[in-house]
């Protein structure tokens, strides 16, 4: 029997990238590559150990296949501190850096089950 679930998130996949994406280059140092992306968010909330909602914070995050993340000639994870830099159609340069939101949380996750997209979290720190 086929495996429905994977031939779906395979197939969204593909429609993200074909569709709702955008180009970046993703950098690590000296080494960077050029991916589609889609753009989404994640809301962070920080809350006491009182139950009292102490901060709200939102991550721009970029969803892409983990093939797609090659640096240095191998397929790599996100690590915190590597940048993502998105040029806007006006010309604009925003960099993006990789990191987590909260003190349990990663700075990227798999999407689904299957490991189909990662979602890596970043926060803008320059834009010129």
């Amino acid at each position: 029997m086929a495996d429905l679930l994977s031939s779906g998130g395979a197939w969204l996949a593909g429609v993200l990238e074909t569709h709702a994406s955008q180009s970046i280059t993703y950098r690590r140092g000296t080494d960077s590559v050029s991916i589609d992306a889609t753009k989404g968010k994640t809301q962070w909330e920080a809350v006491s150990v009182h139950g009292i909602l102490v901060e709200e914070t939102e991550s721009c995050d970029w969803l892409f296949a983990p093939s797609r993340l090659i640096l240095g000639s191998q397929a790599v994870e996100p690590i915190r501190g590597d940048r993502i830099v998105e040029t806007l159609s006006t010309g604009v340069v925003n960099t993006y850096e990789v990191m987590g939101f909260g003190p349990n949380e990663r700075h990227f996750r798999y999407s689904d089950g299957r490991r189909t997209l990662l979602r890596v979290h970043t926060k803008l720190v320059s834009e010129a």
